[in-house]
C-alpha cells in the first residue's frame, strides 16, 4: 500500500502546482491555505523563488519534493516548489 501513498502525494502535488501556476497568485498566505487543505496532517514546505515557507514542522522519515518554474514579473525564471514529509 505504500506506493499508493506516494502516487497520491505526487498527484496532489502536481495538481496544486498547476493550480498555483494558472492562478498566478503567489501570496504565501493564500498558498498555505491551499496546501493545508490538500495535505492535511502532513508537514510541508513551499518554495517561491529563493523563499522557503514552512507549513507545520517540516521533517519526517520520507521527503517528497516537486518543483516547476514560471516567469516572474520581470520575465525571469523563478522556481515554485513544494516538499511533503510523510
Amino acid at each position: 500500500m505504500n506506493h499508493y501513498t506516494e502516487i497520491a502525494i505526487s498527484q496532489k502535488a502536481h495538481d496544486l502546482l498547476t493550480v498555483w501556476l494558472l492562478e498566478k497568485k503567489f501570496a504565501p498566505k493564500h498558498m498555505k491555505k491551499h496546501f493545508v487543505k490538500v495535505f492535511d496532517g502532513k508537514n510541508r514546505e513551499i518554495f517561491i523563488g529563493e523563499e522557503k515557507i514552512p507549513v507545520g514542522n517540516p521533517g519526517g522519515q520520507k521527503k517528497f519534493s516537486f518543483e516547476t518554474f514560471f516567469l516572474d514579473e520581470n520575465l525571469k525564471p523563478a522556481r515554485l516548489g513544494i516538499t511533503v514529509f510523510d
